[in-house]
């Protein structure tokens, strides 16, 4: 049976999880420690951020055609295959599609759990909670990132590939 606070919870724990990537907050110096050169990272950045402006909008449509879960779902693949693929690359242009990958990620979750929140809620009459849950749910990924950028050490110590082994 659905209840709003188990589904709140399962969102909150996405977010948290979502928010623990342990070579997202070094990825440039990993990188570099690869042996790859300034103008490579930032073509590597640049075809992320690409990326996601081309597909913000369309990602959002595919979230109201068949589902945020589905959608969130598909975030987590993309993330993982993101991972998978920086591991695994040994050139730029392997690392683009990761980085590529990266930002569908992103995109696919940007909005989708926000959307799911408020429409959960709204469904129960309670869509008042909204803006306590958008709080929380702020709060955990700030936090969630902090201490990935606080385990930057950590990631460059243990090597690019098993950084991305973590994530």
């Amino acid at each position: 049976m659905f209840t709003i606070k188990r589904q709140i919870c399962l969102i909150y724990s996405i977010t948290a999880l979502g928010s623990l990537q342990f070579a997202g907050s070094c990825w440039a110096a990993l990188l570099a420690a690869r042996g790859f050169s300034l103008t490579q990272i930032g073509l590597a950045e640049a075809v992320f951020h690409l990326t996601s402006l081309l597909f913000e909008v369309p990602s959002g449509v595919i979230a109201d055609v068949f589902g945020r879960k589905r959608c969130m779902i598909a975030s987590q693949c993309m993330s993982a295959m993101a991972s998978v693929a920086m591991m695994l690359s040994g050139s730029i242009g392997g690392v683009c599609i990761a980085m590529a990958l990266s930002a569908l990620g992103y995109n696919f979750a940007s909005g989708a759990r926000e959307a799911l929140a408020y429409e959960s809620l709204k469904q129960c009459g309670q869509q008042s909670a909204y803006e306590r849950f958008a709080v929380n749910d702020t709060t955990i990924w700030r936090i969630g990132t902090a201490l990935s950028t606080l385990c930057t050490g950590a990631a460059l110590w243990i090597g690019p590939r098993a950084a991305y082994g973590v994530d």
